[in-house]
């Protein structure tokens, strides 16, 4: 072997982590926040939705009362994408703002499970990682909390099945005595580039 084709030899390996790396993109699956199940309880201080006003400060979304007064939860549910990357990890993106300021907002996962074609349905959770939901000092102002899709067996999920999950508002942890607002809901998952356009005019293989 020449020095020339050492180079090349030595290019090509120090691209390879790169080209890897290239093959997936992150992606974003929204789900609408009024197309939400709301009906879990029948009790008078469960979640809520509300259109918003034009002074800005009650925006359209979900509201979640302060669970002091009673319980407040909701349930969503999407497919897999087409261009899902297998064996990829996803989150529940949350878009949030609270009403109280400076305090803690408990989260929590209430109930998520995968259904699959010809498959039993698993049982898993929604889990923030260590993650706290900190209302900032301005009741304007927009967080956003991740929960990771756990305990599913990911390296299973494949395009087309069902994912269904909710979240409720515990009492434990928190500390935010007015009403937590549910604004924008997403999957954020990893997506195969070769799958990205493949009904469109750009081709990434």
């Amino acid at each position: 072997m020449n020095r020339r084709t050492s180079l090349i030899l030595v290019f090509v390996l120090s691209l390879t982590p790169l080209a890897a790396m290239a093959q997936t993109v992150t992606r974003l699956l929204s789900i609408n926040p009024l197309g939400t199940d709301i009906s879990g309880s029948l009790d008078s201080s469960n979640a809520y939705y509300r259109l918003g006003f034009l002074d800005g400060r009650s925006l359209t979304g979900i509201v979640m009362p302060d669970p002091d007064t009673g319980l407040s939860r909701f349930q969503f549910g999407f497919t897999i994408p087409d261009d899902y990357a297998p064996g990829t990890d996803m989150y529940l993106r949350v878009l949030w703002r609270s009403e109280a300021i400076s305090c803690v907002v408990d989260l929590r996962h209430n109930t998520l499970t995968r259904v699959a074609p010809g498959q039993l349905a698993v049982s898993g959770n929604l889990s923030k990682d260590g993650e706290i939901m900190l209302a900032p000092n301005n009741h304007r102002i927009s967080s956003v909390i991740r929960f990771r899709l756990a305990g599913l067996e990911t390296h299973n999920f494949a395009p087309g099945d069902a994912i269904l999950g909710g979240l409720y508002r515990h009492t434990a942890l928190d500390s935010c005595s007015d009403d937590l607002f549910i604004h924008g809901l997403s999957i954020e998952y990893q997506a195969l580039t070769s799958a990205v356009f493949k009904n469109g005019f750009e081709d990434l293989s």
